[in-house]
């Protein structure tokens, strides 16, 4: 089997879990225990807190951990529950998390307005102004990584435009951490999601950055963990593989990316060798893309079957974001870049890491480009 579908999920790093599988077994206390036991678990939360603040250039107090993007994304969100009366501005091809979270606040009486993305896969810097020029925003959420096109998207620029307006900034950076550097002084946002399993840590373990001063409604409320922010005992062994599982994929970013650039191209040209130009499509370039993940419409097939007929053949792909997955509906996120219904439904996500080798990347088009021939035959 080769495994290209990295922007699902990532295989769990096995040197993260060798680090952290004491606090399964035989550093098992709570973290919240004032006896040895739970005061060396507590440590271990602290330790694993300053790993991530560290490879995002924040502060440990600045780190709060969750269950996951969702969830951080509901909770940085949240903060509309108190500004109720202010606008909730993000892209039109946000995460469901943060989407189905702005439709709520809309039905509960928020204004809520969406900034248009173009073909290209990149938010429309131009719409900006036009919408930011109302004021009285609570909260701006554009993504850093689109997580079905693997578009870059211009944040950095987006809290440029924000300063007049001193509204908070908040980025689901979901798939970007882990794959591209980030830097939350540089980029200068308020808020960012990150999720373990997409950096080749554990599922159901995230973390929220929250700049200091910054406030946000508590997410549970209970035992005061998380500094009374998220209460709930804290998944000790999770936390310190997130940290150990980030630390790695930090250090080795430059060679993994020069890497799953490689095989993204390798893919690329094998598509050029056996199909015609005007049979697929490639969102985006190179340079607007992340390392290793890219979106290719097949012309006039259907990605699901596509995806299927190469999963037969040993091949994982994905036909776009696994949390829309068990949805029979063309790519929400292709239809708000201005794509067909049958475009969307074309479409094939392929997402390297660094566990892939060459020769998979050339099987990967091979086998895509047999089971487009095979589906165009019929």
């Amino acid at each position: 089997m080769i495994y290209a579908d990295h922007a699902a999920t990532t295989p769990f790093s096995r040197t993260a879990f060798e680090r952290a599988r004491e606090y399964l077994f035989d550093e098992f206390g709570n973290a919240s225990s004032r006896y040895s036991l739970g005061v060396h678990a507590k440590r271990a939360v602290e330790s694993a807190r300053e790993r991530v603040a560290a490879a995002i250039g924040a502060e440990p107090d600045e780190i709060f951990f969750t269950s996951g993007g969702s969830e951080g994304n509901a909770w940085a969100t949240s903060r509309m529950r108190e500004k109720s009366n202010s606008r909730l501005v993000v892209s039109a091809f946000e995460h469901p998390s943060v989407r189905e979270n702005a439709l709520s606040y809309k039905k509960q009486g928020v204004a809520v307005d969406f900034i248009p993305v173009e073909r290209s896969g990149v938010i429309s810097l131009e719409a900006c102004p036009q919408i930011f020029r109302g004021g009285n925003i609570g909260l701006v959420s554009v993504m850093l990584v689109n997580n079905e096109t693997g578009t870059l998207q211009p944040v950095k620029t987006v809290v440029s435009l924000t300063k007049r307006y001193r509204t908070l900034v908040h980025t689901d950076a979901v798939q970007a951490v882990g794959r591209i550097p980030v830097d939350v002084k540089d980029l200068g946002v308020d808020l960012l999601t990150a999720s373990a399993h997409k950096f080749n840590g554990p599922k159901g373990v995230g973390f929220l950055y929250k700049r200091r001063n910054v406030v946000l409604p508590s997410l549970i409320k209970g035992g005061g963990q998380e500094r009374g922010a998220r209460s709930g005992t804290e998944n000790v062994f999770g936390v310190v593989a997130t940290g150990f599982a980030l630390e790695e994929n930090v250090a080795a970013l430059k060679e993994t990316n020069e890497k799953t650039r490689v095989l993204t191209r390798r893919t690329i040209d094998v598509f050029r060798e056996e199909l015609d130009e005007e049979d697929f499509y490639i969102i985006g370039s190179e340079q607007t893309r992340a390392p290793g993940v890219m979106n290719v419409l097949f012309r006039n097939v259907d990605g699901e079957a596509l995806a299927v007929l190469a999963d037969m053949k040993g091949v994982c792909v994905s036909t776009g974001s696994a949390c829309d997955s068990n949805k029979k509906e063309p790519s929400r996120v292709l239809l708000a870049m201005g794509f067909s219904p049958k475009e969307a439904s074309s479409a094939i996500r392929i997402s390297y890491g660094r566990e892939n080798a060459v020769n998979e990347a050339e099987r990967v088009g091979k086998t895509l480009c047999f089971a487009y021939k095979k589906l165009r035959r019929r």
